[in-house]
């Protein structure tokens, strides 16, 4: 009889460790997704420096969380820092191949190559940006506009001297 309450003891003392973990979580989740709210109404108001910073925030709370590297990716871009925002696009699309969830659906992982192979076209990266374009097209993003820039790409290529 001791030895089933024990059981029973430990069964609760788990259930009510776990609670514990799941709301500290949801705390934690919160938390980053409110700095990311912040951090998207900067880029609304176009303050990049301030965004990438919440950004930042954001990866050191949660470094698996792609969108906070496609996100500063994007601020990076506006701020014409192209290289700084491949590497960035380069690590959302790595956590997006290990993850699974809404952000790792095809269409998200081919806007994220969309952008990188915008700023690989802006830095003269040009066969680059057609493997992006080609992949995103792939993955089902807008086809037209993929290809439209890949025909972009192609003529920056024959132009060049």
């Amino acid at each position: 009889m001791i030895k089933k309450i024990g059981s029973l003891m430990t069964k609760k003392i788990q259930n009510i460790l776990c609670l514990l973990i799941i709301m500290s979580l949801q705390s934690f989740g919160q938390k980053y997704l409110k700095i990311m709210n912040k951090a998207q109404s900067y880029m609304d108001k176009k303050k990049y420096d301030k965004a990438i910073k919440l950004y930042d925030k954001v990866i050191e709370l949660n470094p698996n969380y792609s969108s906070a590297f496609g996100n500063r990716a994007i601020a990076k871009a506006k701020k014409n820092n192209h290289k700084e925002a491949i590497i960035d696009f380069d690590n959302a699309i790595a956590i997006k191949s290990k993850t699974k969830g809404l952000e790792s659906l095809p269409y998200y992982t081919g806007l994220t190559y969309f952008n990188r192979g915008l700023s690989k076209r802006q830095i003269g990266d040009f066969n680059g940006a057609i493997a992006d374009f080609t992949e995103a097209a792939n993955l089902n993003y807008e086809k037209n506009d993929c290809l439209e820039m890949i025909s972009v790409c192609k003529v920056q290529i024959k132009n060049q001297p």
